[in-house]
């Protein structure tokens, strides 16, 4: 982070700091904190919302994305958590995971391929990604409530589902981190301002 370039930065900066200003007048300049978070709830959920292109699925994976990214991010760069821990290895399952993947990004190359106009869909495998990893979890639930006359296990399924959100953490943290860190050493992109003057407040060095 930043993904855009320096000399970009330009056309945000007014509508970045009427927000500021704007929930600085309206919690007493940031000591009700309290409606400080009900309103920053609703200023994040409505900005991505709002700057959605169009309303398809790549888009809803995006800022689904995005939204994950902003948090993680500021957890990773502010040391908030512990680095989370990758998954324990299962190489015998490597083969099969790969051939899943090779179709997801088969038929979502198709998708963009015959997309109007062709190769405009890049973020089609977003969508052949959901079906089938949802498939497998749903699936195994269906099969381990078949095999226990027909109840589902809840407390099983949620803690799965933890998992999912540790491991999307961890994806973060140890993919789309060091990506970020290498985008930041670039002069055309750099750090933001206020990462940098934050972090000093923090005395984060590295």
């Amino acid at each position: 982070m930043p993904y855009i370039l320096k000399k970009d930065y330009q056309p945000f900066q007014e509508p970045i700091q009427a927000l500021v200003n704007k929930l600085a007048e309206d919690t007493d300049s940031f000591a009700d904190r309290k409606k400080l978070r009900n309103i920053f709830k609703y200023v994040y959920y409505e900005a991505n919302r709002k700057a959605m292109p169009a309303l398809r699925y790549w888009t809803l994976a995006v800022a689904g994305g995005v939204m994950h990214n902003i948090p993680d991010e500021v957890r990773r760069r502010l040391k908030l958590i512990k680095v989370p821990k990758l998954p324990k290895k299962f190489k015998k399952y490597d083969s099969l995971i790969d051939s899943l993947a090779s179709a997801i990004s088969k038929v979502g190359n198709d998708y963009n391929e015959t997309a109007n106009p062709p190769k405009s869909y890049p973020g089609a495998y977003a969508g052949m990604e959901n079906f089938s990893i949802t498939t497998v979890f749903l699936r195994v639930m269906f099969e381990i409530a078949r095999r226990e006359g027909n109840k589902v296990d809840l407390p099983f399924l949620r803690t799965c589902l933890k998992d999912m959100d540790k491991m999307t953490l961890a994806y973060y943290f140890h993919v789309a981190g060091p990506y970020e860190d290498e985008q930041i050493r670039k002069d055309t992109n750099g750090d933001l301002p206020e990462y940098i003057e934050i972090r000093q407040l923090l005395g984060i060095t590295d």
